[in-house]
Parts: C-alpha cells; sequence; structure tokens
C-alpha cells in the first residue's frame, strides 16, 4: 500500500486562516476496492446525522430509528407535530421525515408551520394514503420527496444521504 492505502483511501485536506477552517475530504478507491465498499466509506462519512421521523405510528417510527442506526444516522422519533416543534426549540435536524395523516397535527400542518419557521430543513414524506391532493400538496409545501408505505428501506436510507450530500456540498469545503 502507497500513501493512500495507508489513509484508506481518504485524504483530508485543512487549513486555517483567521480564525477560519477550511476541510475537505476526497474519497479514492483503493485498488481491488468494490464500489459497495466506497459508497459505504462515503455514507460513514455523511454520518452521524440527525434525522428526525415524526409518525403517530410507533411500529412505524421504531422501524425507521433501526433502519437509521443501522445506517450510522442519529433518530429522533416523535409521535406528534407538537412534540416534534417542542424539540426544535432545542435541537435540529439534518433531516426530517413525516407521516401525512396524524391526530392534533398533519403532516402537512407540520411542514405548513416548519417553512415558516425553519424553511431550510429537508423533509422527506411518508405515507399510507393515495390522496393525490394531500401528495401535491406535500410536494408545494417543499417536500424533498414524497414515498408511499410501506416504504423501501434501502430506497429511504438512498434519499437522505442524497439530501444529506446536497447538503454538505452546499456548505462548501468547510463542510459541516
Amino acid at each position: 500500500f502507497g500513501m493512500i492505502g495507508r489513509l484508506d483511501g481518504v485524504v483530508t485536506v485543512e487549513s486555517s486562516e483567521d480564525g477560519r477552517t477550511s476541510r475537505i475530504e476526497v474519497i479514492i478507491p483503493l485498488a481491488g476496492e468494490s464500489a459497495a465498499t466506497t459508497e459505504k466509506k462515503i455514507r460513514r462519512r455523511l454520518a452521524p446525522s440527525n434525522v428526525w421521523i415524526v409518525d403517530d405510528d410507533e411500529s412505524v417510527r421504531w422501524v425507521l430509528e433501526q433502519a437509521l442506526k443501522q445506517a450510522h444516522m442519529i433518530p429522533r422519533a416523535f409521535e406528534s407535530g407538537h412534540q416534534f416543534f417542542s424539540a426544535l426549540d432545542r435541537d435540529r435536524p439534518d433531516v426530517l421525515i413525516t407521516d401525512i395523516r396524524m391526530p392534533d397535527m398533519s403532516g402537512l400542518e407540520l411542514m405548513d408551520r416548519l417553512a415558516k419557521t425553519d424553511p431550510d430543513i429537508p423533509v422527506i414524506v411518508i405515507t399510507g394514503q393515495d390522496d393525490e391532493s394531500e401528495l401535491a400538496r406535500a410536494r408545494a409545501l417543499g417536500a424533498e420527496a414524497v414515498r408511499r408505505k410501506p416504504v423501501r428501506r434501502d430506497e429511504l436510507i438512498d434519499q437522505i444521504f442524497s439530501r444529506l450530500s446536497r447538503t454538505i456540498a452546499s456548505r462548501g469545503p468547510a463542510g459541516r
């Protein structure tokens, strides 16, 4: 192995000036390394990321939490939009996953309120409903994606990582 091999294919360059630090990471596939292995390295670099879930169905929350943990993310689950907004006073997710139809505050109401208070939080909507007007409204409110339940875990994780990659890239070389 040369230098790249000793670094496991991850080269990090950091510079500081006037109290500000810039950092860039380049991931170079090692000779003989599969695309899947390189992709896992990239995903681990994006984690840990805070992904919050709002769904009134406990089993859906549990399944999503487990999937996110396996993907090296930090999930936080809420039964209602009200619980979500209480937590938002103290912390902030990198991505939000919400159901549409929930008692007390629907996912659409949650998105509408979030657009006024914290519009930069990317939202992925999951729903068991086929109501096209609700799906269109979710998109109009800025949903990053709308997925129908049952959600394919790998597709949802891919969607989250895709969004996280774009978020990190938009922040420039300083990264997170």
